[in-house]
């Protein structure tokens, strides 16, 4: 994360930062001197790109928006698989993911509403594109949209187990659900 002494840092050298730090320990550690001392920097680097710690908190919610929606949807679709196909590699690459950023943000929502509305925009958005999916592969609009929302949950729902399986015990929970929502 620390560039080299003749590169400056840029705002998604905080952000990543930030991302970081939120997903490790929550809002509250999302502090402008520990992530300074994390990158190598003072906190003057800090402020030539952002304005205070609420302008970075908005950075972070918008740049895990771009990447744990926007990204994971267009990696699925890079694949160029049929729908049903693409149905199941965006599951694997949801159930793969730790989980911890996603916790943090939605522990976050508990304290501000604002952040609860954009996580609440992103679930729609996220489970629109599941039954955009469903749709595509067959499954008629009313069970598309259902059957979107249980699988949805059933991610969200992974993330509070404390001894989530690994490896291949999650591939064959993905191809199970899978199997169940494409059927």
């Amino acid at each position: 994360m620390v560039k080299g002494r003749n590169e400056p840092l840029g705002p998604e050298d905080w952000i990543a930062a930030g991302l970081a730090a939120l997903a490790d320990g929550g809002v509250d550690a999302v502090r402008v001197d520990p992530l300074a001392k994390s990158l190598g920097v003072t906190r003057g680097s800090f402020y030539w790109h952002f304005r205070d710690r609420a302008a970075l908190l908005t950075a972070l919610l918008d740049a895990w928006g771009r990447q744990q929606t926007d990204g994971v949807i267009a990696r699925a679709e890079a694949l160029d698989l049929p729908p049903a196909d693409t149905l199941r590699a965006l599951l694997g690459f949801c159930f793969a993911d730790d989980g911890r950023l996603e916790r943090a943000l939605r522990a976050w929502a508990t304290q501000d509403a604002a952040v609860a509305r954009t996580i609440a925009a992103m679930d729609e958005r996220r489970t629109a594109y599941l039954s955009v999916l469903l749709k595509a592969s067959g499954i008629p609009q009313p069970n598309a949209d259902a059957r979107a929302r249980l699988a949805y949950r059933t991610w969200l729902g992974d993330y509070a187990l404390a001894d989530r399986r690994q490896g291949r015990a999650i591939d064959e929970d993905v191809a199970e659900l899978h199997a169940l929502l494409v059927t």
